[in-house]
């Protein structure tokens, strides 16, 4: 394959918990995620990885993103500390990036 290495092995894990009263619209639970990991880079070159969602009236519990199988990132709003990251080969994390959940 060259000089570039393939990113499709990475995932986003999005956990929610689903509440079980709906809002009078009737919108609860959720409706959808869009996940974004660009397919090539050069070793040691940065690349961005997104997971947008919309819980609808649901609860984020938390966000994890995984490389082969191994999490490297985690994200759990109500855990003190929210953001953990671990050391997974070949990935480096970057929290002090504004937009880093």
């Amino acid at each position: 394959m060259g000089p570039f290495v393939m990113l499709q092995l990475l995932y986003c894990s999005l956990v929610h918990s689903a509440r079980l009263a709906t809002s009078s619209a009737g919108n609860s639970g959720l409706k959808w995620v869009r996940v974004s990991v660009p397919q090539y880079r050069i070793p040691g070159e940065s690349a961005t990885c997104y997971c947008d969602y919309d819980l609808g009236n649901d609860t984020l519990y938390a966000v994890k993103w995984y490389k082969e199988h191994e999490e490297f990132y985690r994200f759990v709003p109500k855990a003190r500390p929210q953001k953990t990251w671990y050391k997974v080969e070949g990935v480096h994390v970057d929290v002090s990036v504004y937009g880093v959940i």
